[in-house]
């Protein structure tokens, strides 16, 4: 409607004289004193503009939208009660003041709001990683644009500078090598291992039937079956002990399923924790627990996964801040081995992990152990951010004790990540939250924090 009315406003010939800016500047005056159901205070020219603004209707692409808005100013004319300022008016005669509607009305916003307080409403669409970088760009003053909301690049203008940035952290300052490294997994460990950083052996394969007949070749050990290229956990399957070949075979097609080529790798015990880099600087540090229900005697696997569901924090396609818990194929492998079903009503108090991989992404939690994690570990993390030249990395390591000093045995790095999610740090199931969309703001834009 806006833009039907300022395109009109082009074609209506120019004002000539101050005495009409005289008349129309009291004529605003008027109306905004007026009663909002006393009309148009000038019939005849309101019916003359709406008139112009059909023909102007008549020469835009999508002429049924825009006749349509005109058909309804056109009916407001006649009837103001349908204006907004009058239906405005009609509704507040349910109230004793418009003072009383107001307070009403936000008490019934900040209840929405307040419902999912980590959306940035108006960007629901966007990835909540992505929201929460628009969120504090808005704060300190940085102009933002939506370039392609589906692949959540974003533009942010501040004095002149532009930047872009897709999925809240991929930015000029990374370079596209370090993307590719970080994404092969066999480069990510070969580089690592050159260095003397602990990582797990492991084998790759690019042919099925040569990662089939490797099973012969296992030993009675905990392993982990993954796409050499991967994020957000998929396609990874952990196995506690030695699988069955058929549960290893399914596995690998699991893995297949996600790139041409897939890792055969030991399965290293402990603590896996999330170090999010920035800069070369440890930010903020995360446990992740896998995606699991806690059996309460009564209750099916299914349903307790039903009920975990419902909890606000939990959606889809990384726009809040935990993850629905799916009953795929891979939980369906991951219960058979501890001898469940969905349908088993596991005792009171048992906790089912429905996933051996911690990433939220695939129904983890994340709890803040930046304060509480040993500093070598931060320098391990730091050290292999370096190594693969990236200026923002999530980099995940399995730690036997995170408290306590690292030694080349009570540790293992199972990957780096170019696309780290923040909003695991912003919105820890458990812990401090951590402001990195602000902390990558900060490098992108520092005259804005800088500003006294």
């Amino acid at each position: 409607m806006g833009s039907s009315f300022l395109i009109t406003l082009l074609f209506i010939p120019d004002v000539k004289y101050d005495t009409e800016i005289v008349k129309g500047t009291k004529m605003n005056y008027a109306t905004s004193e007026a009663d909002a159901l006393d009309g148009p205070m000038d019939m005849d020219e309101a019916k003359w503009l709406v008139t112009a603004m059909r023909e102007v209707a008549d020469q835009l692409s999508n002429t049924d939208n825009v006749s349509s808005i005109v058909d309804k100013v056109e009916a407001s004319l006649e009837d103001p009660s349908l204006t907004l300022a009058g239906r405005i008016v009609e509704e507040a005669t349910d109230y004793d003041s418009f003072l009383e509607m107001g307070l009403r009305l936000a008490k019934e916003h900040q209840e929405v709001y307040l419902d999912k307080p980590y959306l940035l409403h108006g960007f629901e669409n966007l990835e909540l990683s992505t929201q929460d970088v628009l969120k504090e760009a808005i704060k300190a003053g940085i102009k933002v644009r939506i370039i392609d909301s589906e692949e959540n690049v974003i533009e942010l203008s501040f004095q002149g500078q532009t930047e872009y940035v897709k999925s809240a952290n991929m930015t000029r300052l990374d370079s596209l090598i370090s993307y590719f490294l970080m994404e092969n997994k066999v480069a990510t460990k070969v580089l690592l291992d050159d260095a003397g950083l602990k990582v797990p052996s492991g084998t790759s394969f690019s042919n099925i039937e040569d990662a089939k007949a490797y099973y012969t070749s296992l030993l009675d050990k905990a392993i982990v079956v993954k796409p050499k290229n991967t994020n957000y956990g998929l396609g990874i399957t952990i196995f506690r002990s030695k699988p069955s070949e058929e549960d290893y075979i399914d596995a690998l097609n699991f893995a297949y399923k996600e790139d041409h080529t897939v890792l055969v790798e030991e399965y290293i015990e402990g603590t896996e924790l999330r170090f999010y880099i920035q800069d070369n600087q440890t930010m903020a540090i995360v446990e992740r627990r896998p995606a699991h229900v806690i059996g309460d005697g009564v209750s099916t696997i299914g349903e307790l996964i039903d009920e975990v569901n419902k909890n606000p924090l939990r959606g889809r396609d990384h726009k809040a801040p935990l993850t629905i818990i799916e009953k795929g194929e891979i939980e369906t492998l991951q219960l058979k081995n501890y001898g469940y079903t969905f349908d088993s009503i596991p005792e009171d108090g048992k906790t089912v992990y429905l996933r051996e991989n911690s990433n939220v992404s695939t129904g983890g939690v994340s709890i803040d152990r930046t304060d509480d994690t040993h500093e070598g570990y931060k320098k391990i993390a730091e050290k292999t951010s370096q190594l693969l030249e990236a200026n923002f990395c999530g980099v995940d390591i399995i730690i036997e004790d995170y408290t306590k000093e690292p030694t080349q045995d009570n540790y293992g790095i199972i990957e780096a990540n170019f696309n780290p999610m923040i909003a695991i740090h912003r919105f820890p199931g458990e812990g401090t939250p951590r402001l990195l969309g602000k902390a990558m703001l900060n490098q992108l834009f520092p005259d804005v924090y800088n500003r006294g």
